[in-house]
């Protein structure tokens, strides 16, 4: 599935920071030090959205986004779009048990970091069994 994001400067930026945003998902902003950066950036933050949607969200062709959507959505008109990928990864639901009090630690820490239970658990457990 194939995304338009936008990014663009601020305009009164003195450095090469981007913003970045996906209008088509709800939560999918970021921002990125330089250009490069920010195309990766953008990678990642939708990744990272869409995997609270049960279902995804139409993607809009470029064409939908005219100059008027665009001010509606605050995005200047001098915003570059990209075509940003999403491949969604085969995943399999499985059902584990935790002490309540080291998932509550396991949550803050998630939530901190801005990850799901998920996302934390499987990094950690391919960590171990890696290294």
């Amino acid at each position: 599935m194939k995304y338009i994001a936008f990014l663009y400067q601020d305009e009164d930026a003195k450095d090469s920071a981007y913003n970045v945003i996906i209008p088509d998902v709800d939560g999918a902003y970021s921002y990125g030090d330089d250009f490069i950066h920010a195309v990766d950036m953008a990678k990642e933050v939708l990744e990272f959205a869409l995997e609270e949607y049960s279902k995804h969200p139409v993607a809009h062709k470029l064409d939908y986004f005219t100059k008027d959507r665009l001010a509606k959505l605050d995005i200047p008109a001098t915003a570059i779009p990209q075509v940003i990928e999403y491949t969604p990864l085969l995943k399999k639901r499985v059902t584990v048990n935790f002490n309540i009090d080291s998932l509550k630690i396991i949550d803050s820490y998630v939530k901190s970091h801005h990850l799901t239970r998920s996302s934390f658990l499987e990094e950690s457990a391919l960590k171990v069994v890696t290294s």
